[in-house]
């Protein structure tokens, strides 16, 4: 029927799990996205619109910021005919990754260099 299980919610914690078996993927290859983009994104306070003044702030991301940078993390969805644009932040995850990896790197070559420990 063209339809598969992408992931799980447990209903006792909250917690979602995203499906990530190897077995259910295909087409793989290394990912480019890292520190450039990272750098790029702005971390921001903020309170949603029907939050009262007093309301402590969330940290996030803006939706359409992050797309620039980091499309595979940008979700538009609709709910009961409302439109939303939100993230997914297993992309996110990965790009963070990718950039400890290329900075680790530079910093072992920097130790090479210099015969540092």
């Amino acid at each position: 029927d063209g339809t598969s299980n992408l992931g799980s919610f447990n209903g006792t914690s909250g917690a979602y799990t995203a499906l990530s078996d190897v077995n259910k993927k295909k087409d793989f290859e290394d990912s480019e996205i890292g520190l450039k983009e990272v750098m790029e994104l702005q971390p921001k306070l903020y309170r949603m619109k029907e939050d009262d003044e007093d309301t402590d702030k969330n940290l996030g991301f803006i939706a359409q910021e992050v797309k620039e940078f980091i499309p595979q993390a940008y979700v538009e969805n609709e709910v009961n005919n409302d439109k939303y644009i939100g993230l997914n932040e297993m992309p996110i995850i990965a790009a963070l990754v990718k950039s400890i990896q290329e900075l680790k790197a530079e910093v072992d070559l920097l130790k090479q260099e210099c015969k540092c420990k």
